[in-house]
């Protein structure tokens, strides 16, 4: 890879060549540097890259391979985000193309200038830049249910490399979201007893007295006061804490001294039609992740197909939040492709004699999050069923979080509402061989 003089900058006597705007959410600045000594093509894609930066696409262990662009020296937290103008300077030289690729050649030939102007534009990254030396293949065990019936699980040594470190943006929108209970779980409960203030018809009438009932503190003038069987009136008069008067004779006839009376809107005790929430806790989290080879996705092994539905197995620390086991949900993924700009040419692996431009591409990984917890001793016996989180489910008896799911045949445990994986391995090449697979079961 050749390297250049680039980094002189141009200085015009009427003009200046840098420039740039700062404010609050975006800031940037461009200088014109001068490119000298160009000798070939390749010179000029290797300067281009060595400003811009790019992600190698080929297998590379488990992790990416990053030329990361380049910072203004005067503006250090600034990074290079794109060149906007690339001028030659004099007399061009002839060069005559090894060939086409895919479209057929516009020119015979071109012209290749030993110097250039180099207009580069420089923006704060808004994620970490952090050097191939800085990220690890680390190794760990995830638990998947085995093939037989037994209900079981099998360990498995996997490597993943935490490349979510660097080139990755997290955006976290919490969710007004509750879950509720209808009618038969949303009691009242005022103290005077389950079935209301109570008393006794004194007389055939509308009198009504009592036992240390209270009605003086708990009954009010048009209250409704009777019984199921002679009907009810509003009360007229609460003569004291014992006695009270109806307005009016009960609509079914009047009740004998002695029958029983009682308030009909009595609300201790009953159930009712309104709605007891309970909070979730949850939040919609977002991933995004930048210069990723498009192979990523379009593996045939590609993770983030296969481990769509499934909750963190284990605790995944970030540069944001740690999330416990079963907390997080991965739901799904979209992805926009783009031509990098210096292109890498592959082969084609069915016809071999085609080449192409080999594509990367910004991944946007969508997951829910929830922080539920439980106090509840119960551990499943398969390992791949985790207790926490997602797979923790409300129960209004008493407005806490227990594990549960469907009874299955064979296994004490009942299976949960999500299957687990460790969702750190997204961030590794799905095409990474992973050794050793221990404990059997489907590859990773």
């Amino acid at each position: 890879m050749a390297v250049l003089t680039y980094f002189g900058e141009r200085e015009e006597l009427e003009r200046a060549t840098a420039a740039g705007s700062f404010a609050q959410e975006r800031s940037a600045w461009s200088r014109t540097l001068i490119m000298e000594n160009v000798v070939n093509e390749q010179d000029l894609y290797d300067t281009i890259g060595q400003i811009v930066g790019y992600t190698y696409t080929s297998v590379a262990g488990g992790k990416l391979t990053r030329l990361l662009p380049r910072a203004d020296p005067q503006f250090r937290y600034m990074i290079a985000d794109g060149i906007s103008n690339l001028q030659g300077v004099g007399q061009s030289a002839e060069v005559t193309p090894a060939g086409p690729l895919e479209s057929p050649l516009v020119e015979a030939s071109y012209g290749l200038w030993a110097n250039y102007d180099c207009k580069v534009n420089f923006t704060p990254a808004p994620y970490a830049v952090l050097a191939d030396a800085q990220i690890t293949m680390n190794n760990a065990t995830w638990y998947e249910e085995t093939e037989d019936v037994s209900g079981g699980s099998a360990g498995r040594a996997f490597q993943y490399a935490n490349e979510w470190i660097r080139f990755c943006l997290m955006d976290r929108a919490p969710r007004d979201e509750y879950v509720t209970a209808t009618q038969g779980k949303f009691q009242f409960r005022t103290g005077a007893g389950a079935a209301g203030l109570t008393g006794t018809f004194s007389s055939t009438g509308t009198a009504v007295t009592g036992a240390a009932t209270s009605f003086i503190a708990q009954i009010k003038v048009g209250d409704v006061f009777g019984n199921t069987t002679y009907g009810f009136s509003a009360v007229s008069a609460v003569t004291s804490n014992t006695a009270l008067t109806l307005a009016a004779a009960l609509p079914n006839g009047n009740a004998p001294a002695g029958t029983a009376a009682q308030s009909k809107q009595g609300a201790d005790g009953q159930a009712a039609k309104a709605q007891a929430p309970l909070y979730l806790n949850n939040a919609d989290v977002t991933l995004t992740w930048f210069g990723v080879p498009l192979r990523y996705v379009r593996s045939d092994n590609s993770y983030f197909e296969k481990y769509k539905g499934r909750v963190n197995q284990n605790a995944w620390a970030t540069p944001w939040k740690t999330w416990q086991p079963g907390e997080l949900l991965y739901q799904n993924y979209s992805y926009r492709e783009y031509v990098p700009p210096v292109a890498q040419i592959e082969t084609d692996p069915i016809y071999g004699t085609i080449t192409s431009i080999d594509k990367t591409c910004t991944v946007i990984l969508k997951f829910l999050e929830t922080r539920r917890v439980t106090a509840d001793t119960y551990t499943p016996v398969n390992r791949n069923y985790v207790k926490g989180g997602h797979n923790l489910q409300p129960w209004f008896g008493d407005r806490k979080f227990h594990y549960g799911g469907a009874a299955q045949r064979g296994s004490t445990d009942p299976l949960p509402c999500f299957l687990s994986a460790d969702l750190r391995i997204l961030f590794t090449d799905p095409d990474f061989v992973q050794t050793p697979l221990a404990g059997g079961g489907k590859p990773i």
